[in-house]
C-alpha cells in the first residue's frame, strides 16, 4: 500500500511537473518574444527555461527529502497497534528506503528532460512577430 502511495505521489508529481512546464511557456510567450526582439539568442532563451525547470526540481527535492524523513521519524513510530506493553515489542524501527527515492528522483530528472525537450521544441516554433502581436496572449 505504501509503495502504491509512492508511485502515486510520484506520477503527480511529474504530471504537476509537465502541467507547469506548459502553462508558464505559454503564459510567458509574450515576455519571450520581446525578450528574443531585443536580441535575446536562441541559446540563452534556452538556457533560462532550462535553469528555470532545474531550479524548480532542485528546490522540490531539496525541500521534500528532509520533510519527508522527518515526517517518517515523527510519525511511523505511531503507527504500530497493540492493547499491552508486550505487543508493542518489537517497536518499529524507520528505515528509510533510499533506492526507492533514488529511482523516484531519477524519474524526476527523466520527466525534466522531456519537459525541458517539450519547451524546446515550443520555444524553437516560437516566432518573434506572431508573440509580438498586439492582443496576442499566447
Amino acid at each position: 500500500m505504501l509503495s502504491i502511495g509512492f508511485l502515486a505521489s510520484a506520477a503527480l508529481t511529474a504530471l504537476g511537473l509537465i502541467i507547469y512546464a506548459v502553462i508558464s511557456f505559454q503564459r510567458r510567450v509574450i515576455e519571450l518574444g520581446v525578450l528574443r526582439a531585443i536580441g535575446l539568442g536562441y541559446r540563452q532563451m534556452v538556457a533560462l527555461l532550462v535553469v528555470e525547470q532545474v531550479v524548480t526540481i532542485l528546490c522540490g527535492v531539496l525541500m521534500g527529502v528532509p520533510l519527508g524523513i522527518a515526517a517518517s521519524l515523527v510519525f511511523v513510530p505511531y503507527y504500530q497497534v497493540g492493547r499491552t506493553q508486550n505487543d508493542l515489542i518489537p517497536p518499529f524501527r524507520v528505515l528509510l528506503a533510499w533506492d526507492e527515492a533514488g529511482a523516484i528522483v531519477a524519474g524526476l530528472v527523466v520527466i525534466l528532460l522531456l519537459g525541458t525537450v517539450g519547451i524546446i521544441w515550443r520555444a524553437n516554433r516560437l516566432r518573434v512577430f506572431e508573440a509580438l502581436k498586439l492582443g496576442d496572449t499566447g
